[in-house]
This record gives structure tokens, C-alpha cells and sequence, in this order.
């Protein structure tokens, strides 16, 4: 179910596609491929199919280079938060279709009001970054938005951009979780449970990791994850020029 996509209104980076995959691509290109399946359980297939989510998948594997060398991330690791990438998509946004997200993007300045105006009548009350784009975002990495001029706003336009804040969010919480590890001697966290308290992390929950209370086995978001993490391969193929 390989789908060449080209977009109607990319963002400018995109417009220097051709000059990034000879100097970027030639390193190491990724192509991410949807499986075929019948488990309607989470979401319909249709969903995946579309082009939002396409452009999305692209965009993490054409710009895995230049992201890599923008972090000095490990390639195999990019490959793992890649997927992550996916299956979080899954469980924010249901693949850019769910109604909670459409209504939370749509109405995103009343949102922001609102909590000015809580802001106001209650000195106790901090307003948080409002979380932005189908991966649900609150600050862009960053790097992210330097290299790309990625902004919340953009993350909510452009799958593009959402892709490549995804993947520097989540390099980015992988370096939180690893020193977490060090500084709190958490001997259950390796390369092999990365995907299980990766989420947590994600979502502003590190104390429970670090409190031991983390449970991704019972935990309903990982358990979503890593099924939509199942509906996505990846492989490596010849640079194109």
C-alpha cells in the first residue's frame, strides 16, 4: 500500500525537496509501509489511508537523516520513535479524524481564552501551553522549530509539520527517560522498554516512572499504541536522486 502523495499547500522546507535528498537521503532514506488489516477494534482502516496520515508517515521517513544529524540520534532508535510516532498519532487524533480532536482544533482560541480568563480571577491558577496538532503537542522542540519553522500553529495546518515535531518531541523525551534511568538507577528501563515508559513521558507523567507506579502493561494508552505500532513496518531502501 505504497501511495505517492504531493501535497496542494506544503510548508517552504518542503519546497527544497529535491536539494534534501541528494545531500540528506543519500545517508540513510526510510520508507514507512502500512500494513493491510482487519482489526477494526480501534479504527476503521479507511482512516489511515488518507492522505493526512500518508503525508505524515512520509515526512518521518524522507527527513530521517537530516533529523538524525540535527540530534545525533541513533539511527535504529529513530527507526523505534518513528513507530512510536505512529501509534501516538493513533491515540491523540485517531488519525487526524476523531471528533474530540477536530472539535479541540477548531475551537483552539476558545480554549486559549478560557484559561486567560481562569488566569485572571485565580492567583493560583498557571495556564499550560495548549496542546497543538493531531499528536497533540504543547511545546515544540526547540531545534524542531528553528530548523523548520514549526510553530503550533503550523503543527495544526500541516501533517508535515506535526511529523518532524513528533520525531524531535519524542528523541528528545528518550534523552529525558534515559538520564531518568541514571540518576534513579530504574534497571527496567532498557532499549526493550523504551516503547513502554516512553509514553509516559510523552504525557507529562515521568514522576510515575521514576515512583516505580508505571504499569504499561495495564496501561489502556500503551496497550492502544502498540497495537497501531503493529499496522506499520519499516524498511530501508536506496537513496534517490
Amino acid at each position: 500500500m505504497m501511495v505517492t502523495i504531493q501535497s496542494e499547500q506544503q510548508p517552504d522546507f518542503f519546497d527544497r525537496s529535491v536539494e534534501m535528498s541528494q545531500d540528506v537521503g543519500a545517508k540513510i532514506a526510510t520508507k514507512l509501509h502500512l500494513k493491510k488489516s482487519n482489526n477494526t477494534e480501534l479504527v476503521s482502516m479507511d482512516r489511515i489511508t488518507r492522505t493526512n496520515v500518508q503525508l505524515f508517515l512520509h515526512t518521518i521517513g524522507k527527513y530521517k537523516s537530516e533529523i538524525i544529524e540535527l540530534y545525533g540520534s541513533d539511527p535504529q532508535e529513530y527507526n523505534l520513535l518513528a513507530q512510536i510516532a505512529f501509534g501516538i498519532l493513533g491515540n491523540e487524533s485517531e488519525f487526524f479524524s476523531s471528533t474530540k480532536y477536530l472539535a479541540k482544533r477548531n475551537g483552539h482560541s476558545i480554549v486559549t481564552a478560557v484559561k486567560e480568563i481562569k488566569e485572571l480571577v485565580d492567583d493560583d491558577y498557571e495556564a499550560s501551553p495548549n496542546s497543538s496538532g493531531p499528536t497533540q503537542i504543547k511545546v515544540v522542540p526547540k531545534k524542531i522549530a528553528e530548523k523548520y519553522r514549526v510553530t503550533p500553529e503550523t503543527l495544526r495546518k500541516y501533517p508535515q509539520h506535526a511529523a518532524v515535531a513528533t520525531m524531535g518531541y519524542l528523541i528528545e523525551a528518550l534523552e529525558v527517560l534515559k538520564q531518568k534511568k541514571l540518576n534513579h538507577n530504574l534497571d527496567f528501563i532498557t532499549p526493550e522498554t523504551y516503547v513502554d515508559y516512553l509514553p509516559y513521558l510523552y504525557r507529562g507523567l515521568g514522576k510515575t516512572v521514576v515512583k516505580g507506579k508505571a504499569t504499561p502493561a495495564e496501561n489502556g494508552y500503551v496497550i492502544r499504541m502498540k497495537k497501531y505500532m503493529e499496522w506499520v513496518t519499516l524498511y530501508e531502501v536506496p537513496p534517490t536522486r
